[in-house]
């Protein structure tokens, strides 16, 4: 958090400490930091792990003339002033700020500018709407049709790609309650009836979107005729979800020493073109994760697929953890915990699984104990999961059992998977052929 006033402007910039237990704490280096200021507009970009900051009124009730252009300013653990490109905005407070990430621009909108020439003074209300490019630093005027409003707050909506503006002051000093939407793929503004009782005028609020339930909800604020802050939060509705659709699962069933193939298709709902990064994790034993990312538009899907390598060692049930973020709207995480089936050795009924010599020259031999009489069947499957011999044993006896399989002399050299299924049960083992 930057700037703001109380008794007197502020230049400070604050953290609110969110892990154990909250606390507010100064962040940042003092040094080349952008004036003390007010009414100013920021935003994060997503996952760059920037934050904007323009305009804004320096001295307490003024802007300078609008004849100067906006400063804009970026704090990536340091500060730095940008010097942006082309025909820029007027200096400004009192307006509002998105980020675009599928344009991967910031959509700046309204405000007003205050300033005296000769003890005379003068105050213009704006309703023209720019756009910042990151790509090249350059601003690009995208309409001049708005409604005139200062103090109001603005949300992106990803869902159907456009900035959403609640109340403020219009050209008339009225507190509104009006909601405008700006279509940031057509570039024309529009007003929404929504239903309901609509909460009273205001200024000087807060608003967010929120993605799990796709609604806009406002804080606070101050209305026309009432001096106190107001304590309200209001909702918005709109009766979608900004979450992808996700379907996820493994595929075939791991083997230790084999793979567990795993299988995920990512939808998503949101208008605008967007980048979904995609995470599975495995852990703690494996500690490893995998990961993918797409640029996707509303509708269109990302199928990925994981081979994943299961080591000899293990024996028990293992748990992954599927997760899909949009990276250039940070505002969700979706885990899915995926458990990893594994074919384990049922203890009560049979001893671990031996085969030798490994590596194989000739033939391979291999032993292992039944607790009861059971039908078993030995499978051998190369690296890439295909059966390259079945060897049906018929009903053994219970107690160990010792033999050598024949028909793995005429194998050819390679890893291999060696599979025993006894009833119900299997247990793998790898091994080696040397030719």
């Amino acid at each position: 958090m930057f700037g703001g006033d109380s008794t007197q402007l502020s230049g400070e910039l604050l953290s609110l400490y969110l892990r154990g237990r909250s606390r507010w704490g100064a962040y940042g280096p003092e040094a080349d930091h952008p004036p003390a200021r007010a009414r100013h507009a920021a935003v994060a970009l997503g996952s760059r792990a920037i934050m904007l900051v323009m305009g804004g009124a320096r001295n307490p009730q003024r802007t300078e003339t609008p004849d100067d252009p906006i400063d804009l300013w970026a704090f990536d653990h340091e500060w730095h002033r940008i010097r942006a490109l082309g025909e820029q905005p007027a200096q400004r407070a009192g307006h509002t700020a998105i980020y675009d990430p599928a344009r991967n621009r910031v959509i700046l909108f309204g405000g007003d500018s205050s300033w005296t020439v000769r003890g005379t003074p003068s105050r213009i209300g704006f309703g023209d709407t720019w756009g910042w490019s990151m790509a090249d630093s350059s601003w690009t005027l995208l309409s001049t049709s708005g409604p005139v409003l200062t103090e109001h707050t603005a949300v992106y909506d990803a869902v159907r790609d456009r900035m959403l503006v609640y109340g403020g002051i219009d050209a008339n000093g009225v507190y509104s309650n009006e909601v405008w939407a700006f279509s940031l793929g057509d570039l024309t503004w529009s007003r929404l009836d929504a239903g309901g009782s609509p909460p009273t005028g205001r200024a000087r609020h807060t608003a967010i979107y929120d993605p799990v339930h796709d609604r806009m909800v406002v804080y606070g604020g101050a209305t026309q005729n009432w001096s106190w802050p107001m304590r309200d939060v209001w909702t918005l509705d709109f009766g979608g979800t900004a979450l992808p659709q996700i379907e996820a699962r493994w595929l075939t069933p791991a083997m230790p020493g084999g793979h567990g193939e795993f299988l995920a298709v990512v939808t998503s709902r949101m208008a605008g073109r967007q980048r979904y990064e995609s995470q599975l994790s495995l852990g703690p034993l494996l500690n490893t994760s995998y990961l993918s990312a797409t640029w996707l538009s509303a509708g269109e899907s990302d199928t990925l697929r994981f081979s994943i390598p299961v080591p000899d060692s293990l024996r028990d049930e293992m748990n992954a953890r599927f997760s899909v973020s949009c990276a250039g709207v940070p505002w969700f995480s979706t885990p899915i915990m995926m458990p990893l089936a594994l074919d384990t050795p049922d203890a009560p009924t049979a001893q671990r699984l031996d085969a030798w010599p490994n590596p194989a020259q000739g033939a391979l031999s291999v032993s292992f104990t039944l607790a009861r009489p059971e039908v078993t069947t030995i499978d051998l499957f190369d690296i890439g999961g295909r059966r390259v011999a079945s060897i049906p044993l018929g009903t053994l006896r219970a107690g160990t059992q010792s033999m050598t399989l024949a028909e793995t002399r005429k194998i050819s050299g390679g890893i291999y998977f060696l599979r025993l299924t006894r009833g119900n049960t299997t247990e793998t083992r790898r091994v080696c052929f040397v030719r």
